[in-house]
Formats: structure tokens, sequence, C-alpha cells
């Protein structure tokens, strides 16, 4: 399966690095999903995913409790916004972007709407100085004849991951949280294996945000730091991603570090990734 969200720091480019690193587990952790790339490719059978974001999280809640309703929406919006013209289209989708602002109702109506403009909108930056915005297509992936969002494979993709989500989870070996990553990480076991893949340190030289309010800065990471050492000592396997900086370097260096090459759109050049892990292949 392949993520249907587009997300900031989306892995679906940098999977094939991290595959082959990935150890048996129990149960798999990722406590900041995002598009959950990694995740839907794994397709483990125990799992515990969580984001902090709010309208992220009931993306994947909607698809999981409310598959029929979410694509009653779906249905509808999609409906009829692939038959408006370019110009129209980005007039109507800054109108409806206001909606998610106004909008106090954090129905299924609202989540997939949200979905929808983040499917959109350049590079998928909805959410910038605090508030959703619409400010422009995504030029360097979607064309007005060819959105993939509209198309009948993109539908299919969400159905065949809420049948996933839904499958053979009647034992309780699955959970879906929006909660801080501290919180999740307490449910961690010994044999279980966590993916985390935090907000990037560089990503904040840009103009949009992940969260409301949020702010990365060192403390950030040395909290981290305090957090996966605490996975240390209950004896859980644990695989970082993050920016290529001199400080994570300096912070990580007591664990198993290595690097590959990733092409950023935005930046229109290759730059080193990291990939920081607590246990050797």
């Amino acid at each position: 399966m392949k993520t249907f969200i587009k997300w900031q720091g989306n892995k679906t480019r940098s999977i094939k690095h991290i595959l082959p690193r990935i150890p048996t587990f129990n149960t798999y952790f990722e406590p900041f999903l995002g598009s959950g790339a990694l995740f839907l490719s794994l397709a483990p059978q125990k799992w515990l995913i969580n984001d902090i974001n709010s309208d992220l999280y009931r993306v994947w809640k909607a698809i999981f409790d409310s598959p029929k309703l979410f694509f009653k929406h779906y249905n509808f919006y999609t409906g009829y916004l692939s038959k408006l013209d370019r110009d129209d289209l980005l007039i109507e989708c800054k109108r409806l972007v206001e909606t998610l602002n106004t909008n106090k109702k954090r129905n299924v109506k609202r989540t997939v709407l949200y979905l929808i403009l983040k499917c959109l909108v350049y590079q998928g930056h909805l959410f910038m100085k605090n508030k959703h915005v619409f400010y422009g297509f995504d030029t360097n992936i979607h064309t007005y004849d060819n959105i993939y969002l509209f198309s009948e494979k993109y539908s299919k993709n969400i159905k065949n991951v809420s049948n996933y989500l839904n499958k053979n989870h009647t034992d309780g070996s699955f959970s879906l949280h929006n909660s801080d990553y501290i919180e999740v990480l307490k449910l961690c076991k010994a044999g279980d294996f966590v993916f985390l893949d935090p907000p990037y340190v560089e990503d904040h030289d840009y103009k949009f945000h992940y969260n409301k309010g949020e702010i990365l800065n060192d403390k950030f990471f040395e909290d981290m730091l305090k957090e996966v050492r605490k996975l240390d000592r209950k004896k859980v396997k644990w695989l970082m991603t993050q920016a290529d900086t001199s400080r994570i370097r300096e912070l990580f260096k007591d664990y198993e570090i290595s690097s590959f090459p990733i092409y950023r759109i935005a930046q229109k050049n290759f730059v080193n990734e990291l990939i920081i892990q607590n246990y050797s292949q």
C-alpha cells in the first residue's frame, strides 16, 4: 500500500533506504505518523500509530472508523471540483480553505475537505502562520488534466488502506492515538520497534508549520535523547530519520549513524539525511 496523504517530510522516496534496516519486532510504533508511508509499506500485524496534529489524526481516524461516511463526502467534493476549470478550481479552493479556519465542528466532512486541500495545495503547505491558507496549486506534481486526487486509483488505494486498518484487529493488536510522542513511548515494551520521524530541524527555515504553536529547538531534541535512552533500557529497538546537521550528530553520537541522499523538490538538489538507530544490522 501507498500513502494517500501529502505531508511535509513524506518518507515515500526514503523507504528503500529504511526498509532493509527494519528488525523483527512484536508491535510497530510510529509516534510521528505523518503520511504513514513506511507504516503502509510494512503493513505490520500489530501496530500503534500516533500524530499530535489533530487534523491529520482525524484523517486516519475517519478512514478507520467511518469509511462509508468518508467516501460519501470524498465523492461529493471530488465530484464537483473535478469539473471546474483551473481558474475556477483555484477560486473554489481559496473559498473552501476559509471553512477550515471557521468551522468549529471537527466532523468527517471537514476532515475530507482538509485532506483534499492538502493534496491540491503547493507541496502540501496548507498551514502557515497558525492558520490554513491556500495560495496556489502544486504545479510540481499535478497537471490540471491529470489530478491524481480525482482518479479511481487514488480512491482505490484509500479503500485498501481502510480495509487493512480494520482487518483482523479484533484482538486489540492495533491502536490509533492523538497525543504527545512521549506518552506514546511509555507504552513500548521489550521486543517492540519504534520508527521516529520527527519534524526536521532545518524545515523551520520555511514559512509553513506542522502544528499550531510548534517550537523545534535544542531542548526538543535533548528531550528526545532522554526518551530514546529510556527505550534502550526497556530493550526496545528504535530507528530515527533526521536532517544531517552537526548538532544532531553530536547529540546522538553514541548510536549507529548513517546517511543517504534524497532529492528535495523545493531546493532542487540532493541533500543528505540521517538514519540513527540503537541496534546493529
